[in-house]
């Protein structure tokens, strides 16, 4: 997922907060699963996060050209130098 905003909740246990539009597919996806994965790019990957971002996956297959593992079931980027952060629960999922 491409989300608008990340950053750290909780280091125990570890916890980070995000933000996805709540009209978004993603948003969506989350609530129908409850569960969602984040990959931390790094910087000159930004081609890759406009893949991710720039189209909805309602309508496009946003992994055709991406390569990617399943860790716990969540979709992990296999790019060299990123921070798959796979197996993330929605917990106390806020759709405000």
């Amino acid at each position: 997922m491409t989300a608008a905003w990340v950053a750290q909740a909780a280091s125990r246990p570890k916890m980070i907060t995000v933000a996805v539009g709540k009209n978004h597919y993603t948003a969506g996806m989350i609530d129908k699963t409850g569960r969602f994965s984040v990959n931390v790019l790094k910087s000159g990957q930004e081609e890759l996060a406009k893949q991710c971002g720039y189209k909805s996956g309602r309508n496009v297959d946003k992994s055709e050209n991406i390569d990617y593992e399943m860790k716990d079931g969540l979709p992990a980027v296999t790019i060299p130098n990123i921070n798959p952060m796979a197996g993330s629960s929605a917990r106390d999922w806020d759709k405000a």
